[in-house]
């Protein structure tokens, strides 16, 4: 299980190390991959991550670094506050990695076009929802395959052509 992004609180990261230890007894790692430019920040996550043994933090990587994650992710989460339409959205679809995010979904596309789950705020949803594409990989897999045809569909080269041009 996969996160990515800077280490800042508004992306709430400690919600990521919180899901870490709800599912410690799921068969899965918890890898958070982002740098951080807060040392005291840093030092209450670490403390908050003591003694969790499915939780990693690899710090910061350079873009190719960051794209090898991805191709080893089963399922890409969100912990953010609020987001836009974050990149690391579509380099989980385009990777096929299913996307949890607790309350981003840009233009409902997450259920729209059945490419993760949208957990509205809700923590224990968020975690309800992980363990279930933990516990059904066929699911899991799924959810992945809609997520890459939806980026090669919505951001291919044409497409984002077209997109521009309307709006030129």
């Amino acid at each position: 299980v996969l996160w990515v992004g800077g280490v800042k609180p508004w992306k709430q990261p400690e919600l990521f190390i919180k899901l870490a230890r709800a599912c410690e007894n799921e068969n899965a790692k918890f890898i958070m991959v982002g740098p951080a430019t807060d040392e005291r920040y840093l030092k209450k996550l670490e403390e908050c991550a003591k003694g969790i043994k499915n939780f990693f933090y690899v710090g910061e990587v350079n873009y190719f670094q960051t794209e090898k994650f991805f191709k080893e992710a089963s399922i890409f989460v969100s912990t953010s506050s609020e987001e836009g339409l974050p990149t690391v959205f579509l380099q989980a679809c385009a990777n096929c990695v299913p996307i949890v995010s607790l309350n981003s979904n840009p233009n409902d596309m997450l259920s729209k076009n059945k490419i993760g789950f949208f957990c509205g705020g809700s923590f224990e949803e968020f975690v309800e929802k992980v363990k279930y594409l933990l516990r059904y990989p066929e699911i899991c897999k799924q959810y992945g395959e809609n997520a890459q045809r939806f980026a090669e569909r919505e951001f291919n080269l044409k497409s984002t052509i077209d997109k521009l041009e309307k709006i030129f």
